[in-house]
């Protein structure tokens, strides 16, 4: 009773400081989200204030937001040190690839950053790729679903998969490593470079195909097709962080 009282009272002077353009009802119901994954008291609230404002700068509903926001936030994948830093990431997403908040939330529901995590990828680099796959009209939750299946492939390929890499000269485990210390961006360009050698285009595909078998390898295709596309939409996710910042501290009260 005493955390409802004071929840209450705090929604109510954050809907009256101006600040944010979110009334109490709005407020409340996000709110309820960020409570019931397990955020509580002045932590809750300042979720809370990072969700909002970043609903404002990305024009998208707060209930949305928020759920993509601790959505991220509780599976500390790489990139969501911080709540504010995580809602930087979701927002430069959005403006980077071709899908709203709630189809973030569901693509991330697909259990994409749970894989990601897995793999040692940051957020930065799977929205980066999930933006390139949106960007060709693959919807967020199919690209989402196959890109954590190729996730999954790359650290525990099958005899198939093990004998498709070794005819580009790479090693089972390799494309794992360089993505585990590098990055998703540097693992597919090293299997980019491998697949140019082979001067078969059709034979190409097939490797492909192979590698991260025909459930995800279309999909994979897409992205080694536009690698300077996912380099550009990583590196585009990462300045975005910092911009984002300063623009939310320096954003003049409503």
């Amino acid at each position: 009773a005493e955390e409802m009282e004071h929840m209450n009272k705090a929604v109510m002077d954050m809907a009256d400081t101006g600040k944010y353009i979110h009334g109490p009802q709005e407020l409340a119901k996000a709110l309820f989200h960020i409570e019931s994954v397990g955020f509580r008291g002045a932590e809750a609230l300042s979720v809370l204030k990072t969700a909002s404002e970043g609903a404002m700068v990305g024009s998208a509903g707060l209930e949305e937001t928020t759920n993509a926001l601790v959505g991220a936030q509780k599976t500390q994948i790489k990139g969501t040190e911080t709540v504010a830093s995580t809602m930087a990431i979701l927002n430069a997403a959005i403006g980077m690839g071709n899908l709203r908040m709630d189809e973030m939330t569901s693509a991330l529901g697909t259990g994409l950053a749970n894989a990601a995590k897995g793999a040692g990828v940051s957020l930065q680099d799977v929205l980066g790729a999930l933006d390139i796959l949106t960007q060709q009209g693959i919807p967020a939750v199919q690209g989402a679903t196959k890109l954590a299946m190729s996730l999954a492939t790359m650290q525990a390929p099958t005899v198939k998969a093990t004998a498709a890499l070794k005819q580009l000269g790479l090693g089972r485990l390799e494309l794992a490593q360089v993505m585990r210390e590098k990055g998703l961006p540097a693992a597919l360009g090293l299997l980019q470079s491998r697949l140019l050698g082979v001067t078969d285009e059709n034979k190409r595909a097939a490797i492909v195909l192979d590698i991260f078998s025909r459930r995800a390898g279309k999909t994979m295709l897409t992205l080694l097709n536009d690698i300077k596309g996912l380099d550009t939409a990583t590196e585009g996710i990462k300045a975005s962080v910092e911009k984002y910042t300063k623009f939310v501290e320096h954003r003049p009260k409503h």
